[in-house]
Order: structure tokens, then C-alpha cells, then sequence
């Protein structure tokens, strides 16, 4: 295959070099590029196949974004297979010991350092056991070699701009996919869903998975949600759905700035604005005040890299009138039809992060190495929660303390290292200053047929486990998005490869800043657009293609060949078997009616996944039930007590399942007034307490299990404490009034039906 043929100018050709520079007069010099009339080619060949799986993955993390928790719960790992299959390929089949010779030194740590992070995270996963959740560490570490993968890959495979036209155009068109569906759920989902609480709570808790007893402080935080929260789309928070929607208003944008000749004499105006105004009207939707601050400035990063780089004052006064058009007609509708807690919070709001961020730094001066490792800053997080704040988090907010937090302060240099590096990257002439490229073989047909069998899989797999995408909603969204792709193929077809670059540019920049102060650094949803636009924007400067006379080195190909296999091996057997098996098994357990089946289901389950605490704790749950409707038994309490001892050394030492467990021990003390299950109670809330020592409802619990055990002076301890706790920071979730805590003391059979649950300020006496 042909080599990369550098361009030389001569003097004839400095006209055309200088229509380049100017973004608006680039359409005519594109036209005559020789790449051009490669674009029709198709071959299949394994960097085909990669380009359509990386497109495909691109398609999958939309309908299934996996917020930070669910990827603790492994719903990332096949994720992670894909792109270290993908990977593989890319590194085997479009690298080489010579390319790395010729490659500057930037290259060279950005092809080493994402992967010494995902080691590393991998390697802090490890070490988290006894203290922490082995089965969540390893998830959430996985996702780091996922982050390192797609980049490689992106790297690599980026090099020809049909194929950076092709992908960029399925992301924009995914990011207005979510956009739809974010308005589909404002104007129609919500509102039934808020008419049907208002009719029947309960259903509706019931539905959603939810035990939020009424007059609760759960019920509380669901109720605002509800009400309050904005459209997610197919993410679990409204500020993950607005990162991926600065995608969709930023591209909008450097299509208007860079294609505004070429679209003022065509319809597809029409399609691009419509892009713009979709993602913005869905993006306000989303109440987020960090993505609203991200997009403007993203926008002004984009009118400076176009300035710069086109040297048009006409574009730069054109896309700074745009950006101060669209900040004053987004503040304006935020003021006018705005909710006013969204001007009033924000002050609040920044306060929490600060919270945050102190108590994460604290938690890394204690865990410099490894942090709590990844999977694990939540429960690890409590030791170190201040006193005033009330919310249990599963990620502090900010990308870097979150790497912090997950893997120590080297975790947090590699990553710095990574950054700083595709910042400062040297830019070679060759591959940014030309359109005239490498005869590539076209492969931007296999990132349409990838995103395409990624769709028709995704709904496949809905209808195979009835859990089918949001039907009504994407009713709307896949003709609407549809259109939009056919559109936006023919409108970036003449991008040029500045245009893409400062597009991508201000994207990553954008989301960054958003991440700066939001959720979302671990969640491939949101991640993703930085792992493709990092990899595109520092795409390695030689041509991807291998010289024949370098073939004889078949050792390299095997070699990373075999690397792959044995990593997705060891994903497979380590994580995804065991995960899976847990999984499936636990749905059978939860679906069949037979009481013997299901506890032969669930010590299945058990023995499956062995770092996980899931099925050990529903187990004991199934025991707990049988003990208090059929009586006691010496051989039921004996298997009961034995799945809550390996529920705690599996679960490491997390407050929220020590909370759990003690909550069946103290039914189980409700039903027979066992005094050894109120000792067993204590010990397992006075462990909580001891890792969580900001939670009041864990204070009020152990006060009313020492006032039953005679001890009138902790109950008293543990009862004013209850009381401060509960009036810091002046939230109303707080208050023991909202804090229903386990009665403790026999109270016979009337717990068959339930635990007795009872307001905490209400056996509680308030001090003096």
C-alpha cells in the first residue's frame, strides 16, 4: 500500500494555501482534493472492522450510558471487551515497531500513559480488599482500560478524515437523538409520570423500585426529583445527559461558522439549525448550571480556534455575535421563564462542591497511594463527609478529584500527565495544514453499517429481555435522527479537516469544563465523546498503513495479538462470567414462585460471584422471611447468621450495607426478642456509625437500641447527637422526623407483614 506522499508547494500554489486559511473559501479548494475521489472505495480489511465497532459502541453507550454506579455494578464490562477487541486490531494491524522510531515523543506517551493509569487503577482495585468491595473496584477499573482503549484506538484509526467526517456525524447525530427524547420526556413522560404519582404513590414507588415509606426522608428526595429534576433521557442524572448534549450545540455551531456559504445556498440549513435548537431548548431543560457555563464557553474556544486558525476577522466577529446572541437568549429564557431556585442555588450549590472536594482531599491524604480505590469512594467517602453536609455521594463531582479518589495521587499525576501531553502535542504541518491525504482505503461506509447492527441490536436485545427502549419516545427520536444523519453525511463530507479539529477542540474543552463540577468522569455515556475526541484531535502523525518491507516483523502483530486475547480472557472469566452468571441467576430467583427453587437460585448465586455481597445479602433476606413466618430454626438462623458474616467481608467496610444488615437483625429481634440478635444489631450500627459518623439516622438507630438495652446513658449520647446532626446545614431531609428507624423490642407476630418502622423524632427525646 502506498506510503503517505508529503505535499510540496510551489510557487503556483500559494493562492490555494491561502484560500485555506480563510474557513469560508475552503469548499472550492476541497472540491479538487485527490482524497476525494478515494471516498467511494470499499474494502474490508480488520481496521474495517474496527472503525465499525468503535462507531457501533458509540451507538450503544446512547441507548445504554451506564450512570457511575451502574458501571460498579458491571454494566460496562462488555463494553470494556469490545474495545479492547477493538484495540487489538487497531494496534496489530495498523502499528508497528517502526512506526514507534518515528513517532515524536509525544506520541510515544500518549500510546503508554493512558495505559500505565488503567494499570494502575486496576492495580489500586486490587488492594481495596478486605476494606473494600473487590467486585466493585474491579468494575469501575475495567472502564479505565476502556478509557485507554477507545483512545488508542481513536488515535489510530483517525488518521483518514472520511473517517473522522463519518464518526463525527453518528456522534452529533446520537447527541441529538438524546436531545429528542430529553423533550419527549419534559413535555410527555414527566408530566404522566408526576399525574400518576399525584394518583397512586405507592404504584409508582412500587414501580420504580423505591421503599420510601411516607413522611420518609427517601420519599422526600424521590418527590423532588420528580418534580423538580429535569429531563435524563437514557441516563440516570440530568447533568450526564447535559454533558452529551453540549456535543450536539457546539457541532451545530462549527457547521453555521465553518460551512456558512455552502449551507446558505442549500436546505440543509434547515437540518442544522433545527440540531442547534433542539440540543439547546433540551440542554435549558436540564436545569444544569455547569453544562449551561460550558457551553458558552466552549462556543467562544470554538470562534477563537476558527479565528485563529482561518485568520477571518469576518469569522471571528460572526461567531462572537452568535455566542453573545445565544448567552443572552439562553439567560434571558432562563430569567423569564426560568425556575428562580436555578439563579438563587447556585451559590448553595457551588458550597456543596467544596464539601465535596475538602473531604475527598482529606480522604487522599489518609489513602495517598491508592485512594479508596475505584467502586469505592462512596462508602469510603462517609469517614470523611462534614458534618453539615447531607448528601451521600457516589462521586465528588470534579474529574480530578475523582481520579484522585480512585487512584491516589498517581493516579492523579498519570492523569495530568495524559492531559498535559494532548495539550501541548507539537502539530505536524502534514497532517493539519492539507486536505490532500494518504490513498487510505474508505472505511467510513463500516462506521454507517456499525452504528446501524449496533441499533438493530440494541432493539433485539430489548425485545429478548422485554426491557425495550423507550418506545413512545423513539418513535420520534429514530425518524427525526435518521433524517438529521442523511443531512448532516452530506453536510460534512466538505468539512474540512481544520473544521473537524476545532470543532472536537471545543467539545472536549466544553464537556471538560462541565466535569470540572458535575458528575459523569466514569460514566461512558458522557465519557466517551472525550475518549474519541481526545483520540482525534492527538491522532498520530504517520500514516496508519505499514510498509511492506516492515511486514517481516511478525512478532510485534502476535504479540499484541496474544496481549488482547489474554486481557479479554481475563475480563471474561474474572469479571463478565461471574457478574453475569450472578445476574441471571438472581432474575430466576426473583421471577419463580417455588420458595425451595428460589433459595437453591439464590446459594447458586452466591457461589457464582464471590466477590460480591448482592446475592449473599438477597439469600439472607430469603432466610430472614422464612424465620419470621415460619419460626425459629437452629439450622435457618445458623445459614442466616453465615450469609450475613460473608455479606460484610464481601462488602468491605460500607455503611450503607452494614445499615442493611442491621436492619434485618433487628426484625428478626421484632419477631422473637432474641437477645443475641440485638447484640449481633449493635455490633453491625456501631461499625456503621464508626465509618460514617455524619448520619443521623444511623445515631438515632443505635440510641434506640441502647435505650433497649438498658444503657440510658449512650441512648442519651447517641440521641443528642442524632438531634445536632439532624439540624446541620439546614435541610428539611435531615430532620428525625423524616429518619424512620427499626422499633427495638419483641413485638411478636404483628411483623410477619413488615418491619415496625417508626419516626425517630418521635421516640426520641429532644434535649434541653
Amino acid at each position: 500500500m502506498a506510503k503517505r506522499r508529503r505535499v510540496k508547494r510551489g510557487p503556483d500554489q500559494n493562492a490555494s494555501a491561502d484560500n485555506d486559511s480563510d474557513p469560508l473559501k475552503q469548499p472550492e479548494m476541497q472540491a479538487s482534493s485527490p482524497f476525494r475521489h478515494n471516498e467511494s472505495r470499499l474494502s474490508v480489511d480488520p481496521l474495517s472492522i474496527a472503525a465499525g465497532l468503535l462507531s457501533a459502541m458509540v451507538v450503544y453507550v446512547a441507548y445504554y450510558p451506564a450512570d457511575s454506579v451502574s458501571v460498579e455494578r458491571g454494566e460496562a464490562l462488555w463494553l470494556a471487551c469490545l474495545s479492547i477487541v477493538t484495540t487489538t486490531i487497531c494496534l496489530a494491524f495498523g502499528f508497528s515497531p517502526a512506526k514507534w522510531r518515528r513517532c515524536s515523543i509525544s506520541d510515544k506517551v500518549l500510546l503508554v500513559a493512558p495505559w500505565c493509569l488503567a494499570g494502575w487503577m486496576m492495580f489500586a482495585a486490587l488492594q481495596v480488599s478486605p476494606t473494600g468491595n473487590l467486585r466493585l473496584a474491579t468494575n469501575e477499573a475495567w472502564l479505565w482500560v476502556t478509557a485507554a482503549s477507545m483512545f488508542t484506538s481513536a488515535r489510530i484509526l483517525f488518521q483518514s478524515l472520511a473517517l473522522r467526517r463519518a464518526l463525527t456525524t453518528v456522534v452529533i447525530v446520537c447527541s441529538f437523538g438524546l436531545a429528542v427524547h430529553g423533550l419527549h420526556q419534559s413535555f410527555v413522560s414527566l408530566p404522566a409520570n408526576r399525574a400518576d404519582y399525584e394518583r397512586d404513590p405507592e404504584w409508582v414507588l412500587e414501580l420504580a423500585g423505591v421503599e420510601a415509606p411516607e413522611g420518609s426522608s427517601e420519599r422526600m428526595v424521590f418527590e423532588n426529583r420528580l418534580f423538580d429534576g429535569g429531563p435524563t433521557a437514557t441516563f440516570a442524572l440530568a447533568n450526564s445527559l447535559a454533558a452529551a448534549l453540549l456535543v450536539g450545540v457546539i457541532a451545530a455551531v462549527a457547521i453555521l461558522l465553518w460551512q456558512f456559504r455552502e449551507l446558505f445556498y442549500s436546505a440543509h440549513w434547515v437540518g442544522v439549525v433545527l440540531l442547534l435548537i433542539t440540543c439547546v431548548v433540551s440542554l435549558m431543560a436540564a436545569r444544569s448550571r455547569s453544562a449551561t457555563l460550558a457551553m458558552l464557553i466552549g462556543i467562544l474556544v470554538l470562534v477563537a480556534a476558527v479565528a485563529l486558525k482561518g485568520r477571518s476577522k469576518r469569522v471571528l466577529w460572526m461567531g462572537l455575535s452568535l455566542t453573545a446572541l445565544l448567552a443572552i437568549g439562553v439567560l434571558g429564557s432562563l430569567a423569564a421563564f426560568g425556575n428562580r431556585e436555578w439563579f438563587e442555588q447556585a451559590p448553595a450549590s457551588l458550597a456543596f462542591r467544596f464539601q465535596y472536594w475538602r473531604s475527598t482531599w482529606n480522604l487522599a491524604l489518609d489513602y495517598p497511594l491508592y485512594g479508596a480505590g475505584p467502586g469505592n469512594f462512596q462508602s469510603l467517602y462517609e469517614r470523611y463527609r462534614e458534618a453539615a453536609a447531607h448528601e451521600q455521594i457516589a462521586e465528588p463531582h470534579n474529574l480530578f478529584f475523582e481520579s484522585l479518589a480512585s487512584g491516589g495521587f498517581v493516579g492523579l499525576i498519570l492523569l495530568i500527565v495524559n492531559l498535559m501531553t494532548g495539550i501541548i502535542q507539537p502539530v505536524r504541518s502534514r497532517n493539519r495544514n492539507t486536505e490532500v491525504e494518504a490513498e487510505f482505503t474508505d472505511r467510513s461506509a463500516w462506521v454507517w453499517l456499525g452504528a446501524i447492527l449496533s441499533l438493530v441490536m440494541v432493539w433485539l436485545l430489548g425485545i429478548a429481555r422485554l426491557e425495550l427502549p423507550d418506545v413512545y419516545a423513539n418513535a420520534w427520536i429514530l425518524p427525526l435522527s435518521l433524517g438529521l444523519g442523511w443531512v448532516l453525511s452530506r453536510v460534512t463530507r466538505d468539512m474540512s479537516s481544520r473544521a473537524i479539529d476545532s470543532m472536537w477542540i471545543a467539545i472536549t474543552a466544553a464537556i471538560g469544563v462541565h466535569l470540572l463540577a458535575a458528575g459523569g468522569w466514569t460514566v461512558p455515556g458522557v465519557a466517551i465523546a472525550l475518549w474519541i475526541g481526545g483520540g482525534l484531535i492527538t491522532r498520530l502523525s504517520e500514516d496508519v498503513q505499514i510498509d511492506r518491507n516492515e511486514r517481516f516483523v511478525l512478532s510485534f502483530p502476535v504479540i499484541v495479538v496474544t496481549s488482547g486475547v489474554v486481557l479479554a480472557a481475563s475480563l471474561y472469566l474474572f469479571s463478565i462470567r461471574p457478574v453475569e452468571q450472578c445476574k441471571r441467576l438472581m432474575a430466576s430467583a426473583a421471577n419463580t414462585r417455588q420458595p425451595l427453587q428460589r433459595r437453591n437460585l439464590l446459594e447458586q448465586a452466591v457461589e457464582a460471584d464471590r466477590w460480591s455481597p448482592d446475592a449473599a445479602l438477597w439469600n439472607a433476606d430469603w432466610y430472614r422471611w422464612s424465620l419470621i413466618l415460619e419460626g425459629d430454626s437452629p439450622a435457618k438462623r445458623q445459614r442466616w447468621t453465615a450469609l450475613l458474616r460473608s455479606v460484610k467481608e464481601r462488602a468491605g467496610e460500607d455503611p450503607a450495607i452494614y445499615r442493611i444488615v442491621s436492619a434485618q437483625q433487628l426484625h428478626v429481634y421484632q419477631r422473637f426478642g432474641n437477645q443475641d440478635d440485638l447484640n449481633a444489631a449493635t455490633d453491625t450500627v456501631e461499625w456503621a456509625v464508626s465509618w460514617s459518623p455524619s448520619n443521623q439516622w444511623l445515631m438515632a438507630q443505635l440510641a434506640e437500641i441502647y435505650r433497649e438495652r438498658n444503657d440510658p446513658e449512650a441512648a442519651g449520647r447517641y440521641s443528642r447527637r442524632a438531634w445536632e446532626l439532624s439540624r446541620l446545614g439546614g435541610n428539611i431531609e435531615r430532620l428525625l422526623s423524616r429518619q424512620q428507624i427499626y422499633r427495638a423490642e419483641r413485638l411478636g407476630e404483628q411483623v410477619e407483614f413488615g418491619p415496625v418502622r417508626v419516626p425517630a423524632a418521635d421516640i426520641l427525646p429532644q434535649p434541653n
